[in-house]
C-alpha cells in the first residue's frame, strides 16, 4: 500500500490569520488551544519573553504561529508554543517581580 492511497480523503486547507495579543493569549486563557505530547515543555526564560514583548511592542515581525484542527475540532499547536506561553504568561503577569 502506497503513502498516496494513504492520504485519500484527506484534504489540506490553509488559512493565515493576524490574531491580536488579546485574542491570542484570551485564547489561550479560554483553552481554545491543545499543546499535543509531542511537543517539547515550556523552556523560555524571562530575558527570551521580554525580548519576544519588546518585539511585538516595537511592531518587529515574530515567526508564525502553525495549528491545526484536530478531529474535536480543537487547534493544536504544531509550531510555536513557546511564543504562544510566554505572551500568555506575561499577559497574566507571571514574571512580575515577586518574593516567590
Amino acid at each position: 500500500m502506497s503513502m498516496m492511497s494513504d492520504l485519500k480523503g484527506i484534504s489540506i486547507q490553509q488559512y493565515k490569520t493576524d490574531v491580536g495579543f488579546r485574542t491570542l493569549v484570551e485564547g489561550v486563557n479560554e483553552n481554545l488551544y491543545i499543546i499535543p505530547k509531542y511537543q517539547r515543555k515550556y523552556r523560555w526564560s524571562k530575558e527570551q519573553v521580554i525580548s519576544l514583548v519588546e518585539s511585538l511592542i516595537r511592531d518587529l515581525p515574530i515567526p508564525p504561529i502553525y495549528t491545526c484542527r484536530n478531529r474535536k475540532n480543537q487547534l493544536e499547536i504544531l509550531d510555536g508554543q513557546q511564543r504562544i506561553l510566554s505572551l500568555f504568561f506575561y499577559y497574566i503577569g507571571y514574571y512580575l517581580d515577586r518574593k516567590k
